[in-house]
């Protein structure tokens, strides 16, 4: 999605069903958001009324990360058959969606589910493995992490998995895996990890590792502009003192 304006995002209803669309999809984006109380669907949503940081947004659906979208004169057909494959969501939800043309058009690649948590917050429900081709490294997705929306100056930008919440440990913030929600990475899961510099003796109690940014499309892996590992140029020490151990930016 892209936005140059004060409103954000605005998703707007694709003819006379529940899904919804950006006015302005970014690069590579096949996007809907599937409302789904169409009770009274309305003709647009705000990207912020679909997520709230506590109890249940105002509006509640799926975010549908497609292959390809379906012709216009198929979108209510591709409704009906979502729909049937779809659990009723507590708050809203992601997923990575096939589409073929034809019945039962819709078969869903990732599903990832949420809940609300004891304090009312959204949060994974269920340990989720990102469906990719063989090959790329794992990405998952554990149960009860926390999953927060990202905004700048009010706007939501990207929505972050982080890891529960554990006794004795740091709480969760806003770094994980992210879901892009604007740019050209919409439908990528997002994040960063650490590599190792160079081969170490295994009794090393110290190694040098770099900064990789890396963007993985579970439905598009031979796209090169949305699938990458990128270094940023920024080393790091990470050090074990017996059973412990520490990170420090290398100088």
């Amino acid at each position: 999605m892209r936005t140059n304006n004060a409103n954000g995002v605005i998703l707007q209803r694709v003819k006379s069903t529940s899904l919804y669309q950006p006015g302005q999809p970014g690069y590579g984006e096949n996007l809907f958001f599937l409302l789904w109380d169409a009770s009274a669907a309305p003709a647009s949503i705000p990207l912020e009324d679909t997520w709230a940081a506590s109890g249940t947004p105002r509006s509640v659906g799926y975010f549908l990360f497609l292959n390809v979208l379906p012709a216009a004169g198929d979108v209510a057909a591709f409704e009906q058959d979502i729909r049937k494959v779809l659990p009723n969501p507590i708050t809203s939800a992601f997923v990575w969606v096939v589409y073929t043309p034809g019945p039962n058009s819709a078969s869903v690649r990732t599903l990832l589910k949420t809940k609300l948590n004891a304090s009312q917050e959204p949060c994974v429900d269920g340990d989720t493995e990102l469906v990719l081709l063989p090959g790329p490294k794992r990405v998952g997705f554990s149960d009860g992490a926390l999953i927060f929306a990202l905004a700048s100056e009010g706007l939501i930008t990207d929505f972050v998995s982080s890891y529960p919440t554990l006794a004795g440990a740091q709480a969760p913030g806003s770094l994980g895996v992210a879901l892009p929600m604007i740019g050209g990475l919409v439908g990528c899961v997002r994040f960063g990890g650490l590599i190792n510099f160079a081969a170490l003796p295994a009794d090393s109690s110290s190694a040098r590792k770099t900064l990789v940014e890396v963007a993985i499309d579970p439905l598009h892996p031979l796209d090169i502009q949305r699938n990458f590992e990128r270094f940023t140029g920024e080393d790091f020490i990470l050090s074990r003192d017996g059973n412990s151990y520490s990170i420090s930016r290398a100088s």
